[in-house]
C-alpha cells in the first residue's frame, strides 16, 4: 500500500491525538466499536511511538 504525504501526517497527527486522549481516558471502553468490545486493547503510548516511528520512517524512503 502507497500513501501519500497528507495521508501520512494525517495518521501521524490522528496516533499522536490518540496517545494524548489515551492519558485521560480508557479508549477501549470510551470508543468499544473500534476494540471489538474490548476483545483487542488499544497500543499503550509507548507501541503509540514505535508506530508513529515507523510510518515517519516510511515516508522519508
Amino acid at each position: 500500500m502507497e500513501l501519500n504525504q497528507r495521508e501520512i501526517v494525517t495518521m501521524l497527527a490522528s496516533l499522536r491525538m490518540f496517545q494524548k486522549e489515551a492519558k485521560k481516558l480508557d479508549m477501549a471502553e470510551a470508543y468499544p466499536d473500534h476494540f471489538l468490545q474490548g476483545e483487542v486493547r488499544p497500543l499503550t503510548s509507548d507501541e503509540i511511538e514505535q508506530l508513529c516511528e515507523k510510518i515517519a520512517g516510511v515516508s522519508d524512503d
